[in-house]
């Protein structure tokens, strides 16, 4: 096709694309041929401006190109932990920063980071190793560190990974140092005392327990831990030197720290004085009744000062001093030794068994030595004419012998328990005196006690750990003479020592607990013991009292906390003896279980409140709690599923909450969507004296999302613009060859056979201007605006062109040629 423009038609504008790559519309007129080019532009300029969208959304998401393969532009996170893994340290501790890559990625260098008093990351170290030690001497007492790592490409580039996840932890001041002291501090002590350590805290301290520690070769060990803040010591050989102690408290994590140490306390062992040797004379120690009885007691060593005690039968028949009693015999030469004698007359009230022993003024001190040995004096009874009950021939008194035996069927107790003896007369026979009697280490009988009752209650720890006991009964006549009968049978009573106690604890181990948590009781028994049971009490109203809380076999013993939980408790185990009778241990350490209600349930509020929302606009959740302005942690949940957890700083909504007076509100605000439809609830956790503990549920909240137009995937709408420009050039050519195929006839159907006549004839000028008002016009609206008026002929052929707001016309006139068409290429039929 020949396209030819006549001169006053060059004002129309020729197609074109903006910057935009946005192709300006085009037309075609009867005669107007468009090149192949244009459509070939349209399509590369449609494939630039794609990749140029590609490269864009790459790098706004940190994307790069490295060797023809997309890769982020920052590398991810490291992972940052603390070693020891607690939150809390004391100063002077050595906390370890452990920065690891993530799997995959090796990091070249490792930079680590804490936070100012601004809120703003400075360096604190890099390095080329993942692992920091850091002394916490010189750090604040909340401190907040980062970590970040770097590497490289195969090329050599380095590249830098994201912040890894803070780590928070606080650093306190060694607890004070506590004040040890004696119950009594004397100069020194003697083996076999008792002495108390007292370690006390400073007020307001919640200790959890105490160490107690002895120096020994400039070694500092440790001899007791446990929760009593009082140590007791039976004095040995092995009880000298320097001792301190510390306590310690218990973070929230369940961490122990330390105090610093006490002040120390000397403790200097010294021996008995020596065992004093006890003499009588005569020494058989057989006398007739009115004779003269001489003891003396001796004494070897140095000539301090000393007092010297006599005893029978363990009571004690005079005290002097160094000074000797006018006796009728001396006691001999003594020669370096120290003694003293005294003097009895015989006596049938004096038989029975005597010992001495003396003080000695050591350093201000009266210490008393050992018992000497025991020596038995027998005053036998005159011959008796019985009369009355017993009368009868000449003769001694004869009684029967009584039966001693223990209240209990077992023979073996501990050093804690009572033990009831019973001197039973037979019968006929009434004893106005018993007399009870135990063997002693050199198998004699020396009296232990003689009373009107015929029951006698013994304090096992009076005994040792094997005893033998008799007893006998004294009787009058009706002259009031006195008789004594024989010796009864005699039974062995052991005694043993209660087991070790037990270590109580608590599994978990909290400052407090809610009702509904499972707690367990551990009773954990000294290793090597035989345990048959356990027993767990809790404390009374008073402190004596105990109540039987659990008791089983096993040492753990779980339970669901309620409101009676709440107390003080001790445990026990025993053990069984050979006889089947059970040994109780001594009681454990106490542990305390207090027993605090839940928070109070949380509100949960919906704006709008009848929970019914569109698509796209934003709706309002708001959980308020009651109570006072401790720190909480609000979650919400959908659906049973947590949809945010955050702390009392609000989130950015457009609505502020409402007057919550004395509540703690927050405030979450959600773009409606559809998937957002569900059930809804609220509750939060509230730091309790350390603990977080969670709320009850809230209320639940039906919330309804309606999507009343259903969206348009957004990737489609890049296809758009791509199919309107493909579309323009597909129609014109498929116009074009529909023209080329038929007559011309057939691409202007409207015009009859005279038309075509007149169409053959010499055109006039006024039939040109006619066909000028016929032809197609086509023009194009630009988004620009307009350029300023010129001045003078734009074109060629002094035609100008007209503007006006904003859209350009071109006025051309187009000639229609008549196409010369060869009639032998025609089929017949055709004109």
């Amino acid at each position: 096709m020949e396209l030819t423009v006549e001169k006053s038609l060059l004002n129309k504008p020729v197609p074109a694309a903006d910057q935009n790559c946005h192709l300006l519309r085009s037309y075609e007129g009867g005669g107007i041929t468009f090149h192949s080019t244009l459509i070939l532009s349209s399509l590369l300029g449609l494939c630039i401006c794609f990749l140029l969208e590609i490269r864009r959304w790459k790098v706004k998401n940190n994307f790069l190109l490295f060797s023809g393969t997309w890769v982020s532009a920052s590398l991810p996170a490291p992972t940052l932990s603390l070693s020891p893994p607690f939150s809390t340290f004391f100063r002077g501790e050595l906390v370890r920063l452990d920065c690891k890559a993530p799997a995959g990625q090796t990091g070249s260098r490792f930079f680590f980071s804490r936070m100012n008093r601004r809120h703003q990351w400075i360096k604190y170290k890099d390095q080329g190793t993942h692992s920091l030690q850091i002394a916490t001497t010189h750090l604040k007492p909340k401190e907040f560190f980062a970590c970040i790592y770097k590497a490289e490409d195969n090329r050599g580039r380095s590249f830098e990974s994201q912040r890894s996840r803070g780590v928070f932890f606080s650093i306190i001041e060694c607890p004070r140092a506590p004040v040890l002291s004696p119950n009594s501090q004397p100069s020194f002590y003697i083996v076999g005392e008792e002495v108390t350590l007292n370690c006390a805290a400073p007020e307001g301290q919640d200790v959890a327990g105490y160490r107690f520690f002895q120096e020994k070769q400039d070694q500092q060990l440790l001899f007791f831990e446990g929760q009593k803040p009082h140590k007791d010591l039976h004095v040995d050989g092995n009880v000298t030197g320097q001792f301190s102690c510390r306590y310690w408290i218990l973070t929230s994590e369940g961490r122990q720290i330390q105090s610093l140490e006490s002040n120390s306390v000397p403790i200097i062992v010294r021996a008995h004085p020596p065992t004093p040797e006890l003499k009588i004379d005569p020494p058989s120690g057989v006398l007739l009744e009115g004779e003269i009885l001489l003891i003396t007691c001796l004494s070897d060593g140095n000539q301090t000062e000393k007092s010297f005690h006599f005893f029978k039968d363990g009571v004690e028949i005079g005290t002097t001093n160094q000074g000797s009693l006018n006796c009728s015999k001396g006691p001999g030469g003594a020669s370096s030794n120290i003694s003293l004698s005294i003097c009895l007359q015989a006596q049938p009230n004096q038989t029975g068994e005597y010992t001495c022993r003396y003080e000695e003024n050591m350093s201000g001190r009266w210490i008393l030595s050992p018992w000497s040995q025991k020596v038995n004096i027998t005053v036998p009874f005159a011959v008796l004419y019985l009369l009355g009950p017993f009368a009868g021939s000449q003769g001694e008194a004869s009684l029967p012998a009584p039966t001693l035996s223990l209240f209990t069927p077992f023979s073996t107790f501990s050093n804690e328990e009572w033990i009831f003896l019973d001197c039973k007369s037979p019968a006929g026979q009434t004893g106005s005196w018993f007399s009870f009697s135990r063997m002693n280490r050199s198998n004699q009988w020396t009296i232990y006690k003689e009373q009107i009752r015929k029951s006698l209650e013994i304090p096992a720890t009076d005994l040792e750990s094997k005893e033998t006991f008799i007893c006998f009964y004294k009787t009058k006549d009706n002259k009031g003479r006195s008789f004594q009968s024989p010796r009864s049978n005699s039974i062995v009573i052991s005694i043993i020592k209660p087991p070790r106690g037990p270590v109580l604890s608590l599994d978990p181990r909290h400052p407090f607990y809610i009702p509904g948590e499972e707690l367990s009781l551990d009773c954990a028994a000294p290793e090597g013991q035989d345990v048959a049971g356990y027993r767990f009490l809790r404390e009374g109203q008073t402190q004596k009292s105990k109540q039987l809380f659990l008791e089983g076999k096993e040492p753990r013993q779980a339970f669901q906390v309620d409101e009676n939980t709440n107390g003080t408790y001790v445990c026990v185990y025993w053990i069984l003896t050979a006889e089947g009778r059970e040994i109780q241990s001594q009681k454990s350490n106490t542990v305390s279980i207090v027993v605090r209600d839940l928070p109070p349930t949380p509100d949960l509020k919906m704006d709008p409140a009848s929970g019914m929302i569109l698509a796209g606009d934003t709706m309002r959740i708001t959980c308020s709690s009651n109570g006072n302005h401790t720190e909480r942690k609000f979650y919400f949940y959908k659906d049973g599923a947590e949809i945010g957890v955050t702390n009392q700083r609000p989130l950015n909504c457009s609505k502020e909450p409402g007057d919550a007076s004395s509540n703690i509100s927050l405030s979450i605000c959600l773009q409606a969507q559809p998937n957002l439809t569900g059930e809804y609830t609220c509750r939060y956790k509230k730091s309790m004296s350390g603990r977080w503990i969670m709320s009850p549920w809230s209320q639940k909240v039906n919330i309804t999302v309606s999507s009343p137009v259903s969206e348009f995937p957004v990737h489609a709408l890049f296809a758009v613009p791509f199919i309107i420009l493909l579309m323009i050039p597909i129609a014109f050519c498929f116009r074009r060859k529909i023209c080329a195929s038929t007559s011309y006839q057939e691409c202007d159907p409207g015009e009859n056979k005279k038309n075509k006549k007149e169409r053959q004839k010499p055109k006039s000028e006024t039939s040109r201007d006619q066909d000028l008002q016929d032809s197609e016009v086509a023009y194009a609206q630009l988004a620009f605006l307009p350029a300023p008026p010129r001045s003078g002929p734009a074109m060629e052929n002094t035609v100008s062109y007209t503007e006006k707001k904003g859209v350009m016309y071109s006025d051309i006139r187009i000639k229609k040629v008549k196409k010369e068409i060869d009639r032998k290429h025609l089929k017949p039929g055709m004109s």
